[in-house]
């Protein structure tokens, strides 16, 4: 059964990743990672919409996407304070 997703999967990827990159080509950074969120937050609230939700499934859906933010929200933090010490270094070293 595996086979036939993966043979369902080979012609949307093969069409889908050079549009993908024609679109994304000229795009800012700040946009292209605009758009992964919304289209992640997007796929994750589906995925919450069709898949029959359990108390236990809620649970763990709710846990795994909490610490996910608080494991992204402190390596921003770790990341923006190393920027400030690469700063007070070497000036024009952490420009960007």
């Amino acid at each position: 059964e595996a086979w036939s997703y993966w043979a369902a999967c080979v012609p949307v990827v093969v069409i889908g990743a050079p549009l993908g990159a024609l679109f994304i080509r000229n795009r800012s950074r700040h946009f292209v990672a605009a758009f992964l969120y919304l289209s992640i937050g997007a796929q994750y609230l589906w995925a919450l919409a069709i898949i029959e939700q359990t108390v236990r499934l809620t649970t763990l859906s709710l846990a795994v996407l909490a610490i996910s933010l608080l494991f992204y929200y402190a390596i921003t933090r770790l990341g923006r304070r190393r920027r400030c010490v690469l700063m007070a270094r070497a000036p024009g070293l952490a420009r960007g």
